[in-house]
């Protein structure tokens, strides 16, 4: 068994090991140490940017986009904008107010979620010598641009549909069969390339980089 291996290794380093191994050589070499039982992917910032980060931007607008729906949403299901608009009887500068503050409100948590998170990265990256060069930096920064302004952008088409509509279950039952119903149907098209004019495809799209 192993322990057999290691004691035979043990008694006579040299002739398994090499020139000058030694009793320490082998414990380190066939000794399961932390590493072993806790194997972890060495950091890499434009892997993470074209994994995790993509899907932490996608996660946090999908947040947005549902809290948008329901800000409206809530207005009409409990009557709240029948007094609203006893102050402010111009239904256009009250909507207009309401989609203002939605689309500021989502800018704002955007840009603190996702930045928090590349911030965290960046510090660990630092931490351990991870290369974080300006090139890939400057990556990371119009991603977070990017994703910002399609959160922003997606919470105020959720508020506009959900205003429209009146009710946040039909804003989210429309986008979720466009997005999950759209894909599907356009991947059984028999039409070549496609795939490119899906809302998947387009959205991460506009979220990539240059990074290759």
């Amino acid at each position: 068994d192993g322990s057999f291996l290691r004691d035979a290794i043990a008694a006579d380093p040299e002739a398994y090991l090499g020139t000058n191994a030694t009793a320490q050589d082998c414990r380190d070499n066939l000794t399961a140490g932390p590493r072993s039982f806790l194997p972890r992917e060495p950091l890499d910032l434009h892997g993470t940017l074209k994994g995790n980060g993509l899907g932490v931007a996608l996660a946090v607008a999908g947040l947005l986009v549902i809290a948008a729906s329901t800000f409206a949403g809530a207005d009409w299901t409990s009557g709240s904008l029948v007094t609203q608009l006893l102050f402010e009887p111009r239904r256009g500068r009250l909507w207009a107010a309401k989609g203002l503050a939605v689309t500021l409100a989502s800018g704002v948590v955007a840009l603190v979620t996702i930045g928090g998170f590349w911030l965290a990265m960046y510090l660990v990256a630092v931490d351990r010598d991870v290369p974080h060069g300006s090139g890939i930096m400057s990556d990371v920064g119009w991603h977070l641009l990017r994703a910002v302004l399609f959160s922003m952008g997606a919470a105020l088409g959720a508020f506009a549909l959900t205003m429209l509509f009146r009710h946040s279950v039909a804003t989210l039952a429309l986008l979720f069969v466009l997005s999950v119903g759209g894909e599907i149907l356009t991947s059984l098209l028999p039409v070549v390339n496609v795939g490119r004019w899906t809302l998947g495809n387009n959205v991460s799209g506009w979220r990539e980089t240059r990074v290759a």
